[in-house]
């Protein structure tokens, strides 16, 4: 009998390993819909986990939030520790106290988002895209470069309706975006198994680098 349960432990904790990167970015995301729950629901529009599939490629969203102030795409980001990176970057740092991690770097990321959402959105052009990133854990923004809005969860609202001035959508083509994005959402488990997006990580211990990990269901490449 001992033997089994240390099996079954053993099981769980490599299971839970296995998972670990994904509970965490849920959790993120749960926060920071919490966050877009706030705002102004006859303003802005909000979708959660976004999920477009064309074809053999798909792109999992964070956030989509429709306004007459332009489309915000969000991509969420629940890490700890000292985060470093530039906009032009092919991957940013995260270091914490026990190791250093390479990560994708979110704004080319959530770029490829934005291209997922102009070709099913194909009528309107590219300057109503808001692309932010938002880091909803403990992370510290310690050397970060970009001229687009990389912020903290505690000041994603003020960074949205920052955009508040001249519209440009009308209140007709808000409804209209988010009647077809709504239609066109994919949330089947069959269209996130076949999802082919994702990140790679790779962290630094004693022993130097190791080998690049991919982790699915983070978002389109």
């Amino acid at each position: 009998m001992t033997g089994w349960v240390i099996i079954v432990v053993l099981v769980l904790l490599w299971v839970l390993r296995r998972n670990s990167a994904r509970l965490k970015g849920s959790a993120g995301e749960i926060r920071v819909a919490r966050r877009l729950a706030r705002l102004d629901p006859t303003e802005y529009r909000v979708l959660n986990r976004f999920l477009i599939v064309n074809g053999d490629m798909s792109s999992q969203i964070d956030h989509v939030v429709v306004s007459r102030f332009g489309i915000f795409v969000i991509e969420t980001k629940n890490y700890k520790g000292r985060i470093c990176g530039a906009e032009t970057s092919e991957h940013w740092t995260q270091y914490t106290s026990r190791r250093i991690v390479e990560f994708r770097n979110p704004i080319k990321q959530n770029r490829s988002h934005i291209c997922a959402l102009q070709k099913v959105l194909p009528e309107y052009g590219p300057d109503i895209y808001r692309p932010i990133v938002v880091f909803a854990g403990r992370a510290e923004l310690y050397k970060v470069f970009s001229s687009l809005p990389v912020v903290y969860c505690r000041n994603l609202l003020r960074t949205i309706r920052g955009y508040e001035g001249p519209a440009c959508l009308s209140a007709r083509q808000v409804e209209n975006i988010v009647r077809k994005l709504t239609g066109i959402n994919r949330q089947d488990r069959t269209a996130k198994k076949s999802m082919s997006a994702g990140y790679a990580v790779r962290w630094k211990n004693g022993a130097g680098w190791n080998k690049w990990v991919f982790v699915p269901g983070a978002g389109c490449r």
